[in-house]
């Protein structure tokens, strides 16, 4: 009798999930092809690769004067040029480090901070469009197979962008090619 009271109750909550399955609407995005299509990143990256232009200029013309110090001590050596091409040779490496920390710290906030506005956009998404689940496909094992009938990426890139609205034109920040002095 418990036996079947059990098997019961078990066809019973299979019907309801099956029931409920029927009901829910569920979809996903590739996640690397919606971060790639978003306008957003697109303009991050223009900021990013005009701050690592100026950059590599500012890095070159310290080269430049580098070489010009360094032919100087090979024409005449003084102990006076040759300690003046030593510190310049150490601000140049103190400048070069910084500015690729720097660069990988901006790579990192901006992937963040693009990570950030899909994921907003994308709850305000699934609720207007009445999903019940949106999954983020990325290839490490999260969704191992869905119908492609249930992708929304270029549904969801094209609201992305719709949606977006750059808050300001990109920061041209003045970059200082000085290394920042300890504290006395």
């Amino acid at each position: 009798m418990l036996t079947l009271t059990i098997l019961t109750f078990l066809c019973s909550l299979t019907a309801l999930f099956l029931a409920w399955q029927g009901h829910r609407r569920d979809a996903f995005i590739d996640l690397a092809k919606v971060y790639n299509g978003y306008k957003y990143k697109t303009d991050l990256e223009e900021e990013y690769h005009g701050i690592q232009d100026n950059r590599k200029k500012t890095l070159d013309s310290l080269m430049l004067n580098l070489k010009f110090l360094s032919d100087q001590v090979d024409k005449k050596p003084s102990s006076l040029q040759m300690e003046l091409y030593q510190r310049k040779r150490i601000e140049f490496r103190e400048i070069q480090e910084r500015f690729e920390s720097d660069n990988e710290r901006m790579v990192n906030t901006y992937r963040d901070k693009i990570f950030k506005r899909i994921n907003e956009a994308l709850k305000t998404y699934g609720q207007e469009a009445g999903y019940d689940y949106i999954f983020g496909a990325e290839g490490s094992g999260v969704l191992m197979y869905t119908s492609k009938s249930k992708n929304i990426s270029e549904a969801v890139i094209q609201y992305l962008n719709e949606h977006y609205q750059p808050t300001q034109q990109p920061s041209k920040q003045p970059l200082n090619p000085q290394p920042a002095k300890p504290n006395q």
